[in-house]
């Protein structure tokens, strides 16, 4: 828990990137908001959790704290391993929902895994993906480090490395019901 001041911020980053070096892999929990997320620090947004959690989207996750209320349903499409989930889910008390929209097969294990650790009723997890109609897509799923960047647009970025895995899509309002209180859309540039 580094303090908030100029420049820790990159000292923390250039120790994450040694830690990633360094790792021989596995999963690490840790306390992010005052819950346990399980982390990877071979993976960026893992290691920005696990080295500097108070840091991590900030502005953003107190908007969200902001945006809930007692009750509300949060929808957390492109959950990751669960960061905006696990905040939300205390906000919104056991009294709402919060749907976690994890497409990586691998991610969404993680993610429930780090729900299960911290017995939020509150919490569903689906691994499927969205979008504008029922389909099977191709998730390309990068392996260079950011599994969150994997997407399911097709390009030939020659720094995506990695494989393609078949993931079942539907429209959101098939995954979902209403009402949405408020929702939380990153997808790596297939939001459109």
């Amino acid at each position: 828990a580094t303090p908030r001041i100029r420049g820790v911020g990159r000292i923390m980053q250039a120790y994450s990137c040694l830690w990633r070096v360094l790792s021989s892999g596995g999963t690490v929990g840790t306390r992010f908001h005052g819950l346990l997320i399980e982390t990877d620090p071979r993976q960026l947004v893992d290691r920005q959790i696990l080295f500097m959690p108070q840091w991590y989207d900030y502005r953003e996750l107190q908007f969200l704290r902001r945006a809930l209320m007692r009750g509300d349903r949060f929808v957390d499409v492109g959950a990751n391993i669960g960061a905006w989930t696990l905040v939300a889910s205390r906000a919104i008390g056991d009294e709402g929902e919060v749907v976690a929209i994890e497409a990586n097969p691998d991610v969404a294990k993680q993610l429930s895994r780090t729900v299960s650790a911290n017995r939020l009723n509150n919490v569903s997890v689906l691994s499927v993906g969205v979008s504008d109609h029922k389909s099977t897509l191709q998730l390309q799923v990068n392996t260079t480090g950011n599994v969150g960047a994997s997407t399911f647009l097709e390009h030939d970025d020659k720094g995506m490395r990695g494989t393609s895995v078949p993931i079942a899509c539907f429209p959101l309002s098939e995954v979902v019901a209403e009402p949405i209180s408020v929702l939380k859309l990153d997808v790596e540039g297939y939001e459109y």
